[in-house]
């Protein structure tokens, strides 16, 4: 053995002697103190006493690490499942977690996803198993919509007059959409009704089969979004699917066999809960507010009087910021000529009640919180709380790179990217719901 190797078997051994066996001894005192007499008060001195070594599941910002931690062995995996139980840490700290990429494997196989963490591209080692290629997020709660389509070609009448008969080639699609929690082995899928949509078949509808055939996600695949968790809330969750090449937004609640169907006058860009609303921005930049009860569907258009734009964006998001305000994020060329490159743009929605009016009050600034930007999801979270991140800035994906992840930074509209191993073309941003090892 080299001079080197021996330094730091005496190293680790000295580490051992001086902490490691120290700590545990006294945690299995503690530990069983406090089973076997739970209305002791002195068990609560014996926690406090502690070594400072414990205090590191603290630092584990990672869901992942955390599982790592618990996984070295059993007394490890017990002490986690205490420190969870006693602390409630991953209960009070959904909302500040970093999402994570959902990437189909480097094999191709069928229904089998990846997590990746971000930023750095390192594996979770957790595979997901889902029942079908085409996937979408449900905003929030951990769960996935599945999707499976089938297509039919229907010959219709353009005019009820004889006169004026001609025969047109529609394509009609009948959508499959399930959401599964792959993070939840308790929950149990929930297969929603049947969707369907009947567009014409064009040469563009075609463009789109082909993009499928070579396994990019096509924008004609319903965006999902979820009120809430379906299992805390069976009954009163509701889910609206986003169809952004038919203008079209479709409504369903827990445990109804339809769907009701809004067509708007232009494209939907996206969509999102809000103060128990749905809000849509339209291609042109206005805001559709949609309140859904028990009986009756109510819409409103604001401004709908006036484009909001002269130019139409790339992509629009809406996302709601760590302070609950709603931000309309549109993504324009770098220049208006088209140029190469990309530019963000951030709006703050501001509404009056009064005159049923919304202001875009532009930001230069986001401050201290950092977008996650797709158009299946999109999240802000907090940068203090990570520091691998960087703050007032945006992530992002593009189709034109697929190995990459871009960050736009608002201050200096720089743009950096992050490269990958594989291809995320087809990845998804994802907050998982770890509850802690339980």
């Amino acid at each position: 053995m080299s001079w080197t190797g021996w330094f730091w078997v005496q190293y680790l051994y000295a580490f051992w002697v001086q902490y490691l066996y120290p700590f545990w001894v006294q945690y299995s005192y503690a530990l069983t103190r406090l089973r076997n007499n739970k209305n002791d008060t002195r068990v609560s001195d014996q926690w406090a006493s502690l070594p400072i070594h414990f205090l590191i599941l603290d630092n584990l910002r990672e869901p992942t690490d955390h599982i790592r931690v618990a996984a070295v062995c059993k007394q490890w995996r017990v002490a986690a499942k205490e420190y969870n139980r006693l602390t409630q840490r991953w209960q009070r700290w959904q909302r500040e977690l970093l999402p994570m990429l959902l990437v189909p494997t480097a094999t191709g196989s069928k229904g089998k996803l990846e997590l990746y963490s971000f930023p750095g591209g390192e594996t979770s080692d957790i595979e997901l198993s889902v029942p079908c290629n085409m996937i979408s997020t449900c905003h929030g709660h951990g769960w996935l919509a599945t999707m499976d389509v089938l297509e039919k070609q229907l010959i219709v009448r353009t005019s009820k007059f004889f006169w004026n008969q001609q025969l047109e080639l529609r394509k009609q699609e009948l959508w499959t959409i399930t959401l599964v929690n792959p993070f939840r082995k308790a929950a149990a899928p929930i297969r929603l009704p049947h969707l369907d949509f009947c567009y014409h078949h064009t040469y563009a509808s075609q463009g789109l089969d082909e993009f499928r055939k070579y396994g990019l996600i096509p924008k004609h695949i319903p965006k999902v979004i979820l009120s809430e968790d379906p299992t805390l809330n069976p009954d009163s969750y509701m889910v609206v699917a986003v169809c952004r090449r038919l203008s079209t937004l479709a409504f369903t609640k827990g445990g109804r066999k339809y769907w009701a169907q809004l067509f708007t006058p232009r494209r939907v860009m996206d969509a999102i809960f809000h103060k128990s609303l749905v809000l849509a921005v339209l291609e042109c930049g206005n805001i559709l507010s949609v309140d859904i009860n028990r009986w009756s569907m109510k819409t409103k258009y604001f401004n709908q009087e006036k484009r909001r734009f002269r130019s139409e964006a790339d992509e629009a998001y809406l996302v709601e910021s760590t302070k609950g305000d709603l931000l309309h994020v549109r993504r324009l060329p770098k220049d208006d000529h088209g140029g190469s490159g990309e530019r963000f743009m951030v709006y703050k929605l501001v509404f009056n009640e009064r005159d049923g009016s919304v202001q875009h009050v532009e930001m230069k600034s986001i401050g201290d919180e950092v977008m996650f930007l797709s158009e299946n999801c999109s999240i802000s979270v907090l940068a203090s709380n990570f520091p691998q991140c960087q703050p007032n800035s945006i992530y992002y994906m593009d189709f034109r790179w697929p190995t990459e992840i871009s960050n736009f930074n608002l201050e200096d509209e720089t743009i950096t990217r992050y490269h990958y191993s594989s291809d995320i073309s087809q990845a998804l941003w994802i907050v998982h719901m770890f509850n802690g090892l339980c």
